[in-house]
Formats: C-alpha cells, structure tokens, sequence
C-alpha cells in the first residue's frame, strides 16, 4: 500500500466504526480533504488513525479513506477498517503542522499527523478488525469534586407558582399533569434563558422573566445546544 505522508488522527466509539461508510465529525477536516485529493492523483493512500472515545489514548484501528467531504461537518466513508497490532498511544504520533508529539492532554477529535512508521508495517500484513459488544464496570463508588453554580430553590418555586394552573413546557407544549394524573400535578423544569455559566463569579440577580418553564426532554436539547434560545427549539418542536 502506497501511503501519503499525512494522516488523521480521530477519536471514535468502536460501535460507530462498524459500518464504515456515512461517518461523520463535527471537527472540519479540511487539510485532511485537501491532502485526500491530491493523494488521490498520486496514487495514494491517506489513513484515520483511531483511538477509542471512551479512553482516547489508545489506537486501535486504522484505515484508509475512501472518501471526505467537508460541509457543516465531516462526512467521511473507509476503505476497510484494519485492527492495528501492539500497543501505541496517540502520544506516538507527530503533528502534520509543527511536527510536535501528540499531548497526552489532547482531546480534540481530529490532527493531521505525520504517517507513523508503524503504519508501514500494519499496511503490510492487514488484518480485518471487528467489533465485539463488551462488558463494562458501573457502580463503583467514587469521589468527585467539582465547582457549580447555586441555583436558588426558591426561585424555582415561584416561577412554578407564577404559572398556576398552566405549567406546561413552553416548547412543546407537554402537560405532566395531563400525561400523569395524580402524580404529575405541578412537575415541570426550570430553565434559566440566560446561562448561569456566563455570569460573573459572584453571581447576579435573576429575575422571574429571565426563567422559563420546559419538559425534560427540550430541557435537554437547550443544554445540548447552548445557542439555541426557547422560540428556536419551538420553531423546530412538533408541538403538541
């Protein structure tokens, strides 16, 4: 296999490699499609590198690119996916730009990096990689210590009182009460319009109006899209 001097660095869930065609990544892998093109009127071979998203320090699977387009996101699709021998961690590869080691620190999803020489030798000899469902451990106790915002309780409370009768998500329209006589009656969310987050470190006033009332479900997707606003994630709800 005629390999490119570049390839990519990215991180993926084992699961979602299975398919190999219709991938994508949010990150614009835009040296990497250029490279891709010219690789291709030199005859060569440009390879993903992948590391497990759940670790993310170990690679293990590598393969050549059958294709990549850059749009809002990444879409790419691979030739074939090839388990990678031995043990190598990501801190063995060089940066394409700066030729500098990966960090051990880095948890970007893609780098353009210098083909490694191991690669030769695992192109050499390929052998299929396939995907088998694990077990993973859960429920270890733990200690974790972590900085948050205070929420007031009790200003929860009187936006959900201001609301009277009519708590209800104000994106989609979804009634607790109505879903779950007897046990729903006055649940609903609290969203803060504004995040809590971009406040000073001291904290600020908030104000009744600056909260609103939502589902857990399109309470999700507003955390999920920071810059989506409550009219926003209405305008694309199937409101009931």
């Amino acid at each position: 296999m005629n390999l490119a001097p570049i390839s990519v660095y990215t991180i993926i869930h084992p699961a979602k490699l299975r398919s190999g065609t219709g991938l994508t990544e949010k990150t614009k892998w835009t040296r990497i499609e250029a490279a891709f093109a010219q690789a291709q009127r030199e005859g060569e071979e440009v390879v993903a590198l992948f590391a497990d998203a759940r670790r993310c320090d170990l690679l293990f699977a590598w393969a050549p690119l059958a294709d990549v387009r850059v749009g809002e996101k990444t879409t790419f699709s691979l030739k074939g996916v090839y388990a990678l021998p031995g043990r190598h961690h990501k801190t063995a590869l060089t940066t394409f730009v700066g030729k500098k080691a990966i960090s051990p620190k880095h948890i970007r999803p893609y780098v353009p990096c210098q083909t490694p020489a191991f690669l030769v030798e695992a192109t050499s000899h390929p052998t299929k990689w396939s995907y088998t469902l694990e077990d993973f451990e859960e429920g270890q106790k733990t200690l974790k210590v972590h900085q948050s915002r205070e929420r007031s309780r009790e200003l929860r409370a009187a936006k959900i009182l201001e609301a009277g009768d009519l708590v209800h998500c104000e994106v989609c329209g979804f009634d607790f009460a109505v879903e779950y006589p007897g046990v729903g009656d006055g649940f609903i969310e609290v969203h803060h319009r504004a995040p809590l987050a971009d406040r000073a470190p001291e904290g600020s006033k908030t104000k009744l109006e600056d909260l609103a009332l939502v589902c857990a479900n399109c309470h999700r997707m507003l955390h999920r899209n920071e810059l989506i606003s409550i009219d926003g994630l209405r305008a694309i709800a199937r409101v009931r």
